[in-house]
This record gives structure tokens, C-alpha cells and sequence, in this order.
């Protein structure tokens, strides 16, 4: 499970030749709507409202780490076998934690 590093706000990720094009520390509204209506048609500009676990998928933190079109630099791993996350890796981690 990834999430944002905390000083990364957002990002522009080019969704043709899958890269990290720029990177933000700060974003105002205003601005992600400035952002948003001059974006080339491939590319997206990702926050910290976006679901990044649904837009990119990593397995494991090492598939994170050796990324290469540069995601390692805006994302961070998180342990989503602990339940503060409120995820668990597998069904029968699940079921563990519920007692069945």
C-alpha cells in the first residue's frame, strides 16, 4: 500500500510514457483548477485526495523502491498488514482478525 511522502502534495504522472513529470510541495484549490485545465491530454495531475492504491499498483515495498518511472520519489510504503490502516494482506489475515 502506498500513500504520498509527506512533503509531496501532488504531481503531474504522464499516463502515456508512465512518469513522474513534476512534483508539487504545496497546492492551493485554486491552483489544482489552474493545473487541471492545462494539462496535456496524457497527463494527470495525482493529490493527496486521489485513491493512489487503486491508480498504481504495488505488491511490495521492493517493487516500490525499484521503480523506474519515478513514483519511488512521491510515494512511501505503508504496512497494510497493521489495522490502524484498516487493511490486511490476505483473506486469511482477515479472518484472523475477526475471529473466525
Amino acid at each position: 500500500m502506498v500513500k504520498l511522502k509527506s512533503e509531496v502534495k501532488g504531481f503531474i504522472y504522464d499516463t502515456c510514457n508512465g512518469n513522474v513529470k513534476k512534483v508539487f510541495n504545496s497546492l492551493t484549490e485554486q491552483e489544482i483548477k489552474t493545473i487541471n485545465k492545462v494539462l496535456d491530454e496524457d497527463d494527470m495531475l495525482i493529490t493527496e485526495t486521489d485513491d493512489l492504491n487503486e491508480l498504481f499498483e504495488f505488491e511490495t515495498e521492493d517493487k516500490l523502491n525499484n521503480d523506474c518511472e519515478g513514483l519511488n520519489k512521491v510515494f512511501e510504503w505503508v504496512d497494510s498488514t497493521t489495522p490502524e490502516h484498516g487493511m490486511f494482506i490476505d483473506d486469511n489475515e482477515w479472518e484472523k482478525e475477526m475471529g473466525r
